[in-house]
């Protein structure tokens, strides 16, 4: 190879890197820009000196500016299972697998960090065939819902994974297995 095939080849693979994080810049601000839930609401933005915003406060009110939500990436991606089983005291093991879509990963997250009664203590996302993705959560339950003597079980913690889906864009299938 003489220089000048390997200076461009490195010119190249720079603008790729520059590419990929300006695209991730772009998924950081989307996420920050999130209403988080009630009971892990971050403080308020506080005003700089100059009277401006911080950069994921100014990033947020532009986005409401131009009227778009933050979590279209994952909207629309459909649901086809959500699984969940006991796994320890109040700790449960949790299965979502959903149509694979640019940008799915990030909605599937935050649908459980959602969850505000349960903390996430392990997650993983993997392809399942060519057009699905599958996440695997492992939750453990930090604060009790009502009355402190009933247990949380399978069936509701299921429950609250569809209806956080529901919230973040995603769309049950019609034939979506809950078990």
């Amino acid at each position: 190879m003489d220089k000048a095939s390997i200076i461009a080849d490195a010119v190249e693979y720079v603008k790729n890197l520059q590419a990929r994080a300006r695209k991730l810049k772009e998924e950081v601000a989307a996420l920050e820009a999130r209403p988080t839930s009630p009971s892990r609401q971050e403080p308020p933005v506080q005003q700089q000196q100059n009277g401006r915003r911080g950069g994921a406060g100014r990033r947020h009110q532009q986005q409401q500016e131009r009227g778009g939500a933050a979590g279209s990436a994952g909207s629309g991606a459909r649901v086809t299972h959500v699984g969940a089983a006991q796994v320890g005291d109040g700790r449960f093991f949790v299965t979502v697998e959903c149509e694979r879509r640019d940008g799915v990963a990030a909605p599937l997250c935050a649908a459980a960090e959602s969850l505000a009664c349960f903390r996430v203590e392990s997650s993983s996302i993997g392809r399942a065939g060519a057009d699905r993705v599958v996440s695997t959560l492992t939750l453990k339950v930090t604060e009790r819902v009502g009355d402190a003597d009933a247990a949380i079980g399978e069936a509701s913690v299921k429950l609250w994974m569809m209806a956080a889906l529901l919230k973040e864009g995603f769309r049950p299938e019609a034939r979506a297995q809950i078990s």
